[in-house]
């Protein structure tokens, strides 16, 4: 008897009625010869290999296992045909194969796999994935109460547990029994095998290194900037955004998104605008899609309630004097940030869950939900290695068909995100249970996406902890790293290259010994980081050989960049500080190095913004103004007169090779005093036109070419 033909006998499995094997042979007698000769050869069956890592619900063999046992009842009464794929998840849950066995359509799931992997993203299956998800809904309905999410519970049942032992180890120490307990718990402690493994191994080649663009965001554009992002095609949301005819502004004071029609300079505001408030309480950013506005922000629940949602709102604005709401959908937990590619909006937000208020029959006290339906039980992820009580919820939205196409909950802190143009990285430290103590590695999860489906694909984890998500990158679906750590007691750093399963490929280690990585970028083949503590070098690795990366160069300067961003060919700019131990105010200082020898980094010019600190860029990417093509790059930071008073500016800066860097424009803007001025500025450009945008305030503009000149203003 084959395992198959055992588990039939043996499981006792309730079929759906559509599946039965009566239904199923009356829809075979229904079929014309040329039907059933076609299906038994398998022409129009698509089968879809998944080898997907999913380490989730146990007990989700009960919700998937009906449609496998009744395609497998047709194998034994001799039908002619299958269609099914393999949906396999390793680690603490058994493997399980959903096997679909409609004879007129593929399954909702499998249809959205199908799209995924053969990449297919014509409107016929952004209409097939609304409706997949209108059929998730009920499904996770369905299965909302019973057991498939029973593993999910126990988890936290655990972690409440847990909890508990702590207060109780607490309440010991005072009774002098808490050293015996925590020496006897230490013995039993296990060490991290997987950090442990970047130490040594036959996978890894390198050696231990010596201890000593145009804008990515497109701003280069011809007829107006866009928003400054970490990776190129990978749009992000801001309070501020254009069209190239239009400016949008969200105004947190008023709780209102404000228009502004632009014409070679002349500014005029629009009535009406949008009111956010109430749907929309804070946290708002702004979309464009052609002559869709998209906002994400956050609500509470109630004002004694401390649930917090996501809200995605869609406006209709062909026409910019009346937008029109097209819809407004939500997922639970705070807004954390939002990308949008080839169209599909994918969301993040985060969700706390506490372990006291759980109810095993009550989902949604233990799993996050998107427009109030929870996440499908093969849709949440439990980390090995990390016990979390916070998801990190990721859902794919189609603009154009007002639905979710996918989702996703992920039991990690959403610490670090990194966003490529395949993938999504999630990257957190974590609390050790056994030993108590915040680990020193971060634990990596990685997701492919692609036309608003979300596959997992692998999780791993790196020795130390990165700075930002400019301290990852992929490249050809390997990512690559740097870290800081600690061995010994002494502080490094070090570069890894993982590949598509998070697995090592090559490392460089005991970079920079006492020193932080303080800034990076990839371009290309190279990595540039800069590390910090006394003189602080700038480092040039070769990356090109992945299973060899080569440190070629470093450069030692005072002060340390805190952000990097291209300059252009062979140039790549620096804002940081000019100090090595940053006081408050310490002066922002600006570096333009030669890279086009990167095995002799040199630093072309320096120029210390004396009495001006608080830079806008070194807190938010989005602040950041840069258009190579003119050499023109902005910001806003904070300026101290001769009195000691305040001052928010804004400050364009020009750079060539031949005169360094040169002050193009200096502004005063919002309230003496406001740092929040400083943060809710933005520059951009329309045309041969500048504009200054303080939300809340109000909106300048110059003419470039004329040095400059002021144009005009609104308020």
């Amino acid at each position: 008897m084959t395992d198959l033909e055992k588990r039939l006998t043996e499981e006792e499995v309730k079929i759906p009625d559509s599946l039965s094997v009566e239904n199923m042979r009356k829809r075979l007698e229904a079929m014309s010869e040329e039907e059933k000769i076609s299906r038994a050869a398998g022409e129009d069956v698509p089968v879809i290999e998944d080898s997907r890592d999913k380490k989730v619900i146990r007990d989700y063999r009960r919700f998937v296992n009906p449609m496998a046992t009744a395609a497998a009842l047709f194998i034994i009464v001799g039908v002619g045909f299958l269609m099914g794929r393999g949906l396999f998840r390793s680690g603490k849950s058994e493997a399980a194969k959903d096997v679909m066995s409609d004879s007129t359509a593929m399954t909702d799931s499998a249809t959205m796999e199908m799209a995924a992997v053969a990449g297919e993203t014509a409107e016929a299956e952004a209409e097939e994935a609304c409706e997949d998800a209108e059929m998730a809904s009920e499904a996770s309905e369905s299965a909302s109460v019973g057991g498939d999410y029973e593993e999910v519970y126990a988890y936290f049942g655990q972690i409440r547990e847990e909890e508990e032992r702590l207060r109780e180890l607490h309440s010991a120490r005072y009774a002098g029994d808490f050293d015996e307990e925590m020496n006897m718990m230490a013995e039993e402690a296990t060490a991290d095998d997987a950090a442990s493994d970047f130490n040594a191994g036959e996978n890894f080649k390198g050696e231990a290194a010596f201890t000593e663009d145009a804008s990515l965001s497109a701003a280069g554009k011809q007829e107006y900037s866009d928003t400054n992002v970490r990776t190129r095609g990978v749009m992000e949301g801001d309070i501020v955004k254009t069209d190239g005819k239009y400016i949008y502004v969200y105004e947190e004071a008023s709780e209102h998104i404000r228009i502004y029609e632009t014409d070679n300079g002349q500014i005029k505001p629009l009535d009406g605008g949008i009111n956010v408030f109430p749907e929309i309480e804070s946290g708002c950013e702004i979309f464009l899609q052609d002559d869709v506005l998209i906002l994400l922000g956050e609500d509470r629940e109630s004002y004694e309630s401390d649930e917090l949602h996501t809200v995605i709102k869609t406006y209709d604005i062909s026409d910019r004097s009346d937008p029109k709401l097209i819809n407004s959908v939500k997922q639970d937990g705070a807004y954390h940030s939002a990308r949008i590619n080839n169209g599909i909006l994918y969301t993040f937000s985060t969700k706390n869950v506490d372990v006291n208020r759980i109810e095993r029959d009550k989902p949604l006290t233990f799993v996050p939900g998107v427009d109030d339906e929870p996440v499908p039980p093969e849709r949440i992820f439990l980390q090995e290695k990390c016990r979390q009580t916070r998801y990190v919820v990721i859902t794919a939205f189609d603009p154009e068909e007002g639905c979710f196409t996918d989702r996703e909950a992920v039991l990690a802190g959403g610490e670090l995100l990194y966003v490529s143009n395949d993938h999504i990285y999630l990257g957190d430290t974590c609390y050790d249970w056994d030993s108590f103590a915040v680990t020193d590695s971060t634990l990596l999860v990685s997701f492919a996406y692609n036309g608003g489906v979300i596959t997992k694909q692998a999780e791993g984890s790196v020795p130390g902890y990165l700075n930002d998500d400019y301290s990852l990158d992929e490249k050809n679906g390997h990512l690559r790293l740097v870290t800081t750590y600690d061995e010994d007691g002494i502080r490094y750093n070090a570069l890894y290259i993982l590949d598509e399963n998070l697995k090592g490929i090559s490392v460089l280690k005991k970079i920079a010994e006492g020193e932080e990585i303080k800034s990076a970028r990839f371009l290309g083949d190279m990595a540039y980081f800069v590390t910090f503590r006394n003189t602080d070098p700038l480092f040039a690795v070769d990356l090109s050989d992945e299973n060899d990366p080569r440190i070629l160069g470093y450069l030692k300067i005072p002060g340390f960049s805190a952000y990097l961003h291209p300059f252009g060919d062979g140039l790549l700019l620096g804002i940081g500080y000019d100090t090595d131990v940053p006081e408050w105010p310490s002066p922002i200082k600006l570096s333009m190095f030669d890279i086009s020898d990167p095995e002799n980094i040199r630093e072309l010019e320096t120029k210390t913004l004396d009495g001006k600190y608080m830079a806008s860029v070194l807190e938010d990417r989005n602040a950041f103004y840069c258009d190579t093509q003119k050499s023109f790059f902005g910001f806003s930071l904070m300026a101290a007169d001769n009195k000691g008073n305040e001052i928010p500016i804004y400050l364009v800066s020009s750079y060539d090779t031949s005169d360094g860097f040169d002050q193009e424009l200096l502004e005063t803007i919002g309230r003496e005093g406001s740092a929040g001025a400083v943060m809710d500025t933005r520059g951009l450009s329309i045309g041969d036109y500048f504009y200054i945008v303080t939300a809340g305030d109000n909106i300048s503009s110059y003419d470039m070419k004329d040095y400059f000149r002021h144009v005009s203003d609104a308020y």
